[in-house]
């Protein structure tokens, strides 16, 4: 519900079905209170569009905020009905109004299920 798609998948769940699927990187993601996260996935056969989030994922995790928000930005521009970047874009512009997370980790910290 959060990224906006209908399928999301976990590591495990891709791992077994990689051969015959191909997907998307998401997000890390951790529920409140856990400390470790894990990576969803989302069913994608669009090449470019799994590059340009790997790109704009890695400035994201990195704490590269200001890039990954041109990056999620350019891939809005260029897939306009994209929920991912279109809540990485929201993400960040909400980070830039009440500041840059200082304890960084690249783990999103769901507040619900």
């Amino acid at each position: 519900k959060v990224y906006g798609t209908k399928i999301l998948a976990s590591e495990a769940v891709v791992a077994a079905i990689a051969n015959e699927i191909r997907f998307r990187e998401v997000d890390t993601v951790r529920v409140k209170g856990k400390h470790i996260g894990i990576t969803v996935y989302t069913p994608c056969d669009d090449e470019a569009l799994i590059a340009m989030s790997a790109e704009a994922l890695a400035a994201y995790r990195g704490g590269k905020f200001e890039t990954a928000e041109g990056l999620w930005t350019r891939l809005l521009e260029t897939y306009p009905d994209d929920p991912v970047a279109a809540v990485f874009v929201a993400r960040i512009a909400d980070f830039r109004a009440r500041g840059w997370p200082v304890a960084w980790d690249g783990i999103t910290t769901l507040e619900e299920k």
